[in-house]
């Protein structure tokens, strides 16, 4: 029992529990006392961005999508129709950073304003995410009819 064995443990670098801030209201207040920093981030000014561009379109609710490469419509309810290019099997349409990339499934359930566009039976794939049409390629040989035997 007398025999106690004490062990001498480095200083920590972290702070103890008790001086975290637990949630935002405390951090806020914390931050007002001046006890913490907020980070400094490098903002760029909008202000001038903000002025051009509203004056540039006239309906500001309207997002201002670029115009998709390959783009041969666009139907009344929206649907984008595209020039598939050569060998292409994935959707490339983009969202946001990255591609869309969806197979692209044949699709027979057009409507008549594709077949009004595109005539009767047309060879058309559908992408299975965003739901955009494309358009065979030209130099391609077409795939409808029999492939096989």
């Amino acid at each position: 029992m007398g025999n106690a064995i004490s062990i001498n443990l480095p200083p920590t670098r972290f702070r103890a529990f008790d001086q975290v801030p637990r949630n935002i209201e405390e951090r806020s207040e914390r931050y007002m006392r001046g006890l913490i920093k907020c980070p400094q981030k490098a903002m760029p000014d909008t202000s001038s961005a903000t002025a051009e561009t509203t004056a540039a379109s006239p309906n500001a609710d309207e997002a201002a999508e670029p115009e998709p490469k390959n783009l041969v419509a666009k139907l009344a309810d929206g649907t984008i129709v595209k020039q598939r290019m050569k060998r292409q099997r994935a959707c490339d349409h983009p969202k946001g950073k990255k591609i869309c990339a969806g197979h692209l499934k044949r699709w027979y359930g057009y409507g008549a304003e594709v077949v009004d566009l595109f005539g009767p039976d047309p060879e058309i794939y559908r992408c299975e995410r965003c739901q955009i049409l494309f358009r065979p390629n030209e130099s391609e040989v077409a795939r409808t009819g029999t492939l096989a035997f």
